[in-house]
């Protein structure tokens, strides 16, 4: 499986989506992890390099984009991956995920849905970015299998880089073909241009949520939190990390959700991490 996060001036919060992803994640170690991050200035590049040295397994690949955003994501996407999913640098696991688990089975098994998002869940009631209140779609059986179209909110935006898992061959038309910047163009262009596909399905419990505490794009004018990206490389870079054990098993009432955050010093090993 195709595993892509993306991170820009973020190597705090990348660092916590490691970091529960290690402790979620059934098969993360014997899964390649690709990150293809950026940075504006030399203090979140050492944020960045901080982080490799903590997260230094053999599993993740570290990839700087030098070049264009769409070039770089081209020369790293491997189409002979049956699966792909992206996750984003403010994303968090919360809730055990594994390809064994019966929703990843049952996906597997019948291609007419489009796909298993991580981060739905069926009691979400709003939608954080468009602000709007969202009610539970009508799914088709026990694997809330459901159909997006015509559906508000996040219930209705099936191609998400947050934690949903496609068929390659859905989404590798879209990293070859279309023209795009960074993540937020990406994801634009995909949603603007769907795949005739109307289901999706998702998990009882969220297995991610988005922590939306700043902004580090001008794409759009994504509503977000007020804890700058240069305040917590600032944490990080003096020896703190985000505490995740407030954010587990939370049940989220949105796919982001503003929560506070609380720091602890970076611990000596980093076994101890997870």
């Amino acid at each position: 499986m195709n595993i892509i996060l993306f991170s820009k001036d973020r190597p705090q919060q990348l660092e916590l989506l490691l970091r529960s992803m290690k402790k979620f994640f059934k098969e993360f170690s014997s899964n390649q992890i690709k990150i293809l991050y950026k940075f504006s200035n030399f203090k979140f590049s050492e944020g960045y390099d901080l982080l490799k040295k903590m997260h230094d397994d053999k599993n993740i690949l570290y990839f700087n984009e030098i070049k264009d955003f769409q070039s770089s994501l081209i020369y790293l996407f491997d189409k002979t991956q049956k699966y792909t999913v992206f996750f984003v640098d403010d994303n968090i696991f919360k809730e055990p995920f594994s390809i064994e688990d019966k929703e990843f089975e049952y996906f597997k098994n019948n291609t007419d849905i489009l796909t298993l998002s991580l981060r739905l869940h069926p009691r979400l009631n709003y939608c954080y970015p468009a602000n709007v209140k969202m009610t539970c779609p009508k799914f088709l059986n026990e694997y809330n299998v459901f159909e997006w179209r015509g559906l508000s909110g996040d219930f209705g935006y099936p191609l998400s880089l947050d934690g949903h898992i496609y068929l390659t061959s859905y989404i590798y038309y879209y990293i070859l073909s279309f023209r795009y910047y960074g993540p937020n163009s990406l994801e634009s262009q995909m949603a603007s241009n769907p795949v005739p596909l109307s289901k999706m399905m998702c998990y009882n419990k969220s297995i991610i949520m988005n922590l939306p505490l700043n902004k580090v794009q001008d794409f759009n004018n994504n509503v977000h939190g007020n804890i700058s990206a240069d305040y917590l490389n600032d944490q990080f870079l003096n020896g703190k990390i985000i505490d995740l054990t407030s954010f587990e098993g939370f049940e989220n009432s949105s796919c982001h959700q503003e929560l506070p955050v609380n720091f602890i010093k970076i611990p000596k090993t980093t076994t101890s991490l997870v």
